[in-house]
């Protein structure tokens, strides 16, 4: 019957999308995570040489023999302000949800075969 398989082509293609849409969703999280283990992974080894900047005898000095550390310390505390974050996650916690995203993810893209 013509109209029964349109409605169950329809039927697919509606769970195809609503799939897609939630791979999409995983896939941006999984993204907002992994770019925030960065900048904590940044901040945390760099922290002690921004603290060092305030006790140097000459800051200017100082400051261009660690340039590279000092713009990673500051990028990522610019990250941090701007995404509101006051208190840093634990990197444990990250890489489990991160885990925990990624099985949801592969179950969500064999859903979306199917």
């Amino acid at each position: 019957d013509e109209d029964a398989l349109n409605q169950r082509i329809t039927e697919l293609e509606t769970k195809y999308h609503d799939a897609l849409a939630v791979v999409k969703d995983l896939e941006g999280r999984m993204k907002a995570n992994k770019e925030l283990r960065y900048h904590i992974a940044a901040y945390t080894s760099t922290k002690n040489v921004a603290q060092q900047l305030k006790t140097a005898k000459r800051p200017a000095a100082f400051e261009e023999q660690h340039r590279a550390e000092l713009t990673a310390y500051r990028a990522a505390a610019a990250y941090f302000k701007a995404s509101n974050i006051t208190k840093l996650p634990s990197p444990k916690k990250l890489e489990a949800e991160y885990a925990q995203l990624a099985c949801t993810k592969k179950d969500a893209v064999q859903q979306q075969k199917y």
